[in-house]
């Protein structure tokens, strides 16, 4: 067997055929396939708390909070999928319902995820041009690091008191953190 053994190289039509075909979530970039990762319990609580802090501050704006089954594309060509993300306006969509123009996304980070959610993942997303937010929020601890695009640069800050709140001035909203971590004592690790 050679010593580097080829893979293949999928086309954007064969990830699109095995999403379709498959119950499970795929990312894509560089012709590879790649299985989602199920999340845990916490996982999926945190996920649904800060969706509906978000949407309930939303409201009936212009703004639309879309749960993990929004597939996202960056501009280099990773399809992924969030934990969590929201638009604002009209939602631009590419392929395949891929929505191109997320205002902000949600990342719940696991421990099998967490270095490429902090990592590879958030450097491309941060490539989206409509993109403002990204929120990382830790599941074992209370720690939620916000990345904010400024005019110069995506400026980061990390929350770790239960009675921190985190402005988003550009969609009119102060998120508390304690709002989304309030009950996870009661959910299985």
């Amino acid at each position: 067997m050679p010593a580097s053994a080829r893979h293949h190289v999928a086309s954007l039509e064969e990830y699109f055929a095995v999403e379709r075909n498959s119950p499970g979530r795929h990312e894509f970039f560089d012709g590879q396939i790649y299985v989602m990762a199920g999340g845990s319990h916490r996982h999926d609580y945190l996920e649904t708390r800060a969706l509906l802090a978000l949407g309930r501050r939303l409201g009936d704006g212009p703004c639309l909070p879309m749960t993990s089954n929004r597939r996202i594309a960056t501009p280099d060509g990773l399809y992924t999928y969030a934990d969590g993300s929201i638009f604002c306006g009209r939602i631009e969509t590419g392929p395949e319902q891929t929505s191109t123009n997320p205002v902000l996304l949600i990342e719940v980070l696991s421990d099998s995820t967490r270095e490429y959610d902090r990592g590879e993942k958030l450097a491309r997303v941060q490539t989206i041009p409509s993109l403002r937010h990204v929120l990382l929020i830790e599941q074992h601890h209370v720690e939620i690091e916000h990345w904010q695009r400024t005019e110069a640069a995506w400026v980061r800050r990390r929350y770790s008191a239960l009675d921190a709140s985190i402005e988003l001035p550009d969609l009119g909203l102060t998120l508390p953190v304690g709002e989304i971590y309030e009950g996870l004592d009661r959910v299985p690790r």
